[in-house]
């Protein structure tokens, strides 16, 4: 006996399938929205947590506190980068901060400035006010994480569509007992007083660096 076989789907409607599979899709993004929304409010709360345990460190203890906590939370803390941000910007607006591949306890608290002469003097008088709580710190607790300002060469104009960190530092000034550093070995310079005339030098390595780059096309 000869049957004829059934249609795929089985007695299934076009087009109720079709409306079926458009609500189910709305449904779909409807709910990647609410997500999405969730997890940046969830990012939000992480910065706000860590900025107040970091602001709680400060107030206890300035800004060794700070770095101190800092270093406790690294890696354990979503919104600690963002927080740390935030704070070097209110110090000074050309200060940055990327913390990208750290983990643990961090033996360096590294800071990124541009290259700018006409901020040298601001710039210098926010890091010199951090200095000396840093260098007793220093002293007393030869883990407590050294400060580290790294010299950037002066950002494109316009932009590369690449991070603004690609490239190394043109200078690094460092903090220790001693004073401010910058270079190493035979070829360091340091002073005790006032970081200015390092830092100056540093940006005017970073501004050549940038002028001897090939012109770009």
């Amino acid at each position: 006996m000869h049957t004829t076989p059934s249609a795929p789907g089985g007695g299934d409607d076009l087009e109720d399938l079709r409306e079926q599979k458009a609500a189910a899709q709305a449904e779909q993004t409807r709910l990647r929205g609410q997500e999405e929304a969730v997890r940046a409010r969830i990012s939000d709360l992480d910065e706000r947590i860590a900025a107040a345990d970091l602001r709680a460190a400060l107030d206890a203890d300035g800004p060794a506190g700070l770095i101190r906590r800092w270093s406790a939370l690294v890696g354990r803390s979503p919104g600690l980068d963002g927080a740390v941000r935030s704070w070097l910007a209110q110090l000074h607006p050309g200060l940055a901060w990327n913390n990208r591949g750290r983990g643990g306890r961090a033996p360096v608290f590294p800071v990124h400035l541009w290259a700018d002469p006409d901020g040298a003097a601001a710039a210098a008088e926010a890091l010199d006010g951090m200095a000396p709580a840093l260098r007793a710190a220093q002293e007393r607790d030869a883990g407590f994480p050294r400060l580290e300002v790294r010299v950037m060469k002066p950002r494109h104009d316009p932009p590369l569509l690449m991070s603004p960190f690609a490239d190394a530092p043109a200078a690094t000034l460092t903090l220790s007992t001693g004073g401010w550093n910058l270079g190493t070995g035979s070829h360091a310079q340091r002073t005790e007083g006032s970081c200015l005339p390092l830092l100056a030098l540093a940006i005017r390595m970073g501004i050549d660096a940038r002028a001897a780059e090939p012109a770009r096309r």
